[in-house]
């Protein structure tokens, strides 16, 4: 057998088990994203917390409930850009929330997605939603949304919710989750727009399609395998080229 059939072979090997243990990777990790999507609805399920949670870390944090009374500071604020309620565009409103009670060592300070309001003197509304408040809501951990974190070029309007960036251009100190104000919208909802900002959040857990992929890897392993084997078959051996 020729040197180059052997190397041949030897990469379609390679190729074919390479490709299936990514297939089997993909399926621990649907394991992984199914364990994970149980612990955050069973989180959901829970009794909103209260100040405590301050104190505890974002993937723990995560998707919890919470209801708490502070004070919104009037500026400095964040707005990202590009928000729609009812086909309006606007924004949603980002304020540093200095929160009552808040435990010894903890963080006193939130960053909250106070929710949408109207592109038309949204400036001058914003610096006029500061000031004591309650807020219900829920806990969002940062690291979920700070890989799509873009430069914002006044540190005022901002394309995408950057947790970690926004809290910086605001000198926030706070813990590493930040805060969605409102309640629970049913899918394909908007918040109200009557009452402004227009709040609420949807319990969507960001989830991949693990499976797919799974199949997909398996199938290209299968594909290259039988390939290979349609190749290997039609190569005459070194018996058959020396008749």
């Amino acid at each position: 057998m020729r040197l180059k059939t052997v190397l041949t072979g030897l990469l379609i090997l390679f190729g074919v088990v390479n490709l299936a243990r990514l297939g089997l990777w993909q399926l621990r990790r649907n394991d992984e994203t199914n364990a994970l999507i149980a612990e955050l609805k069973e989180r959901q399920a829970l009794p909103p917390a209260g100040p405590e949670l301050l104190g505890v870390p974002g993937e723990q944090a995560n998707f919890r409930q919470l209801q708490l009374s502070g004070v919104a500071q009037a500026e400095p604020y964040a707005l990202l850009a590009g928000r729609y309620v009812g086909g309006e565009p606007g924004y949603h409103l980002i304020q540093r929330v200095t929160v009552a009670d808040a435990p010894p060592g903890a963080p006193s300070e939130l960053l909250v997605d106070r929710g949408w309001i109207p592109l038309e003197g949204a400036e001058e509304r914003a610096r006029g939603l500061g000031g004591p408040l309650q807020l219900s809501g829920v806990a969002r951990a940062s690291a979920e949304f700070d890989a799509e974190a873009p430069a914002s070029p006044d540190g005022l309007r901002w394309r995408v919710m950057a947790p970690t960036a926004i809290g910086e251009a605001l000198g926030a100190t706070t813990p590493d989750w930040f805060f969605i104000a409102g309640a629970p919208l049913a899918e394909g909802a908007s918040p109200d727009p009557s009452t402004l900002p227009a709040s609420g959040y949807h319990n969507t857990i960001r989830t991949r399609p693990h499976l797919e992929y799974a199949f997909t890897w398996f199938g290209l392993s299968a594909t290259l395998g039988i390939a290979g084997a349609v190749v290997f078959d039609g190569e005459p051996t070194l018996q058959g080229r020396q008749r």
